[in-house]
Formats: structure tokens, sequence, C-alpha cells
């Protein structure tokens, strides 16, 4: 019975980590940029939980694009290094999404000229 328990939560904890992240996107969509941040770290908070360590990338470098969108570089940089870091985990170095995440974190350290 614990068993059963525990996977409910884990799926209530993974359903209401992409609510929220999909509710950040709609809020980001719709200008309201300051609610989509909340909604994308409550998403990556529940993500850990729920531990999809490639949707918690995705959740990740989300949540960097809306910080480099806002000029917080630093903060979307540590974001989207920690992004890269569970892509590689999850789907290998050679994976195309990891390649594009590097390249996400080579343009931020570019221009915080880090590179």
């Amino acid at each position: 019975m614990a068993n059963e328990a525990r996977a409910v939560d884990e799926v209530s904890d993974a359903l209401r980590a992409d609510a929220h992240h999909w509710t950040a996107h709609f809020l980001r969509d719709t200008g309201k940029m300051q609610e989509a941040e909340a909604f994308a770290r409550q998403a990556i908070a529940l993500e850990e939980r729920a531990g999809r360590a490639v949707i918690l990338a995705n959740h990740r470098m989300f949540l960097a694009q809306l910080l480099e969108g806002r000029g917080e570089l630093r903060e979307a940089l540590a974001q989207a290094e920690l992004a890269l870091e569970a892509e590689r985990a999850g789907m290998g170095a050679d994976h195309t999404e990891t390649r594009h995440y590097a390249s996400v974190v080579t343009k931020l350290r570019q221009r915080l000229g880090e590179a």
C-alpha cells in the first residue's frame, strides 16, 4: 500500500509540474512575465520531487529563457547550466537536445564575457 501511495504522490507532482510549466508558458505569451517566472520556479520544485531528469532540464531551460529576457544573465546561465547537466545525465552528451542546451550555455557565457 505504501508503494501505491508513493506512486500517486509522484504522479501528482509530475502532473502538477506539467500544469505549472504550461501555465508559465501561457503567462509568458500573454506578457505576464513575473507570474510566468513564479510558475516556472514552482514547476521546477515539483519536478525535482517527481524525479524526471529530462523534464526538469526542460523546465530549467524555460526559466533560463525567461531570466535572459529580463536581462538576468547570471541567473539565466546558472539555470541553463543545471539544465544542461540534467539533459546530459538523461539523454547523453551526443543527443540533439543536449547539444542545443550546450549552445544556449555557450551563448549566455559569451554575453557575460565568460567564453
